[in-house]
This record gives C-alpha cells, sequence and structure tokens, in this order.
C-alpha cells in the first residue's frame, strides 16, 4: 500500500511546513509550487493533470505518480464505508505490523467475509510460486 505510506509521510511534511511557516512557494505555478504540493499531499487532480503535460520531466513523474498511487488511493479510502482516516490507520497499522488480522476483521465487518482478498488479493496470489532459475 504505498499510497498509505505516502499519506503518512505526505502529512509529516506537511505539518511541518505549517510549523515553519511555509505554505505555499513564492510561484505557486511550475515545478516548485507542484514539489510542494506533492510533498505535502495537496495535489489534486487538476494539479496532476498539469504536471502530466508539463514540459518538464519531473513534473510528468509527479503527475505519474499522482494518478497512479495517490489518486487511486484517495478513491479506495472514499470507496470504502466510514472515515477514510479511519480505513487509513488501519492500512498503516497493518503495515506496521505486519499483521493482517485486525485490517481483515475490519474489512470483514464493513464488507463481508473475505473482504480483503476481494479488495486486494489477484486471483493467482495463492498459488505456489514459479522457481527463478
Amino acid at each position: 500500500m504505498e499510497g498509505a505510506t505516502d499519506a503518512e509521510a505526505a502529512a509529516v511534511a506537511r505539518q511541518t511546513a505549517a510549523s515553519c511557516g511555509i505554505t505555499s512557494m513564492d510561484s505557486e505555478l511550475g515545478v516548485p509550487g507542484l514539489a510542494l504540493a506533492d510533498a505535502t499531499g495537496t495535489l489534486r487532480a487538476d494539479g496532476i493533470e498539469a504536471a502530466l503535460v508539463s514540459g518538464h520531466p519531473y513534473a510528468r513523474s509527479l503527475g505519474r505518480f499522482g494518478r497512479t498511487v495517490s489518486a487511486r488511493y484517495r478513491a479506495l479510502l472514499a470507496g470504502l464505508d466510514g472515515e477514510p482516516g479511519e480505513a487509513h490507520g488501519q492500512f498503516v497499522a497493518a503495515m506496521i505490523s505486519g499483521d493482517l488480522a485486525r485490517l481483515e476483521a475490519w474489512l470483514d465487518g464493513r464488507h463481508g467475509p473475505g473482504a480483503f482478498a476481494r479488495l486486494f488479493r489477484a486471483p493467482s496470489s495463492a498459488a505456489e510460486p514459479e522457481p527463478v532459475r
């Protein structure tokens, strides 16, 4: 769940920036503004789209990450019942502890038995991996 860890890192960066009095860039447009928005988790759909069509390779990379990781994670949280912060906390706790039992029970309680597997596991995840030669 790269989206969950990125959201946690962005929350730390946002709090740190605010405590240092950094709430915006002198120039909100361009790579510096995109980088601040990405680092603080405030890059939204319009910023992602602008980054994707930018002439700057770093900006395009930020846009691709925003579209493929951050936006998908926000959509996942929005699609789950309850508060997004509650779901996010469950994901982070499971990742830090390495124990999926509480997350699985939480999801099962809201979406029925086997919710974790339905949401996250590929059909082939139970298959034996092929040996690397």
